[in-house]
């Protein structure tokens, strides 16, 4: 991998991680987390503070390209935040690859207006799953990925838009804001506790951890004289269910 300029490598494994660990691939745990809508929907009285509006990424027509070359601005700018998302520098991998791994699961992609210079202001890729538990049903907004622009970021991690987002989709199925629960990856959660909006005391809700993710460091240049790439990425770890391979 070295001689192609590969920096550092990752694979996603099960009960292979003790012989890859023997062949210095590391694990690097990424926690996603369910809780309750209304958990993220408290402090809105139920009118989105951004205009929301679903859009179609699956053409090749003029718009649908445009849309893609907007997501595809947002997505670069808000990875930066963390560690372990894939870059998607061409075209072709929205046109093709992200149609395809949003199509397998029905999923759609909203966006939130009144952005930076008049663009959006983030987008919600998503699906939603029913399960059938003891006779209760229970209704999940999986998200697939979640991006707002570098104001909102900055402003309170993208939590204000993520709720429009929310009620944008509830209302679309016509679903109540205490009749689902959302499943995010806790380090957008993380974000949005670190600008303020969730307070230290406040429970995580059900968290589950992934030990699969390993990695394998090429180019010790990357670890900026840490030991383990751990130390590097900390709980900043981030992998996308689109570009699961």
């Amino acid at each position: 991998m070295k001689e192609q300029g590969i920096l550092l490598g990752i694979l996603h494994t099960g009960r292979a991680a003790p012989f890859y660990a023997s062949h210095s691939w590391e694990t690097i745990p990424m926690n996603t987390s369910t809780r309750p809508a209304a958990f993220y929907l408290r402090e809105s009285d139920g009118t989105p503070s951004h205009h929301c509006r679903e859009v179609d990424i699956h053409g090749s027509g003029e718009e649908e390209n445009n849309s893609r070359e907007a997501l595809g601005r947002l997505y670069e700018s808000y990875c930066l935040h963390f560690n372990g998302a894939f870059r998607r520098n061409h075209p072709d991998y929205w046109k093709d690859w992200v149609n395809c791994e949003l199509e397998k699961v029905s999923g759609k992609v909203v966006v939130a207006e009144g952005g930076t210079n008049g663009g959006w202001a983030g987008y919600l890729a998503y699906h939603w799953k029913e399960e059938d538990k003891d006779g209760q049903k229970t209704v999940t907004l999986v998200v697939l990925e979640f991006v707002v622009d570098e104001s909102a970021f900055k402003e309170d991690g993208g939590s204000r838009i993520f709720g429009s987002l929310l009620e944008y989709a509830s209302a679309k199925t016509g679903i109540t804001r205490d009749g689902f629960q959302v499943v995010i990856r806790s380090a957008i959660a993380d974000a949005f506790k670190n600008r303020g909006i969730e307070k230290e005391e406040e429970p995580q809700g059900e968290v589950q951890e992934d030990r699969g993710w390993m990695f394998k460091v090429i180019d010790p240049s990357i670890l900026a004289g840490k030991e383990r790439l751990a130390e590097v990425f900390g709980s900043n770890f981030i992998f996308w269910q689109v570009d699961k391979f």
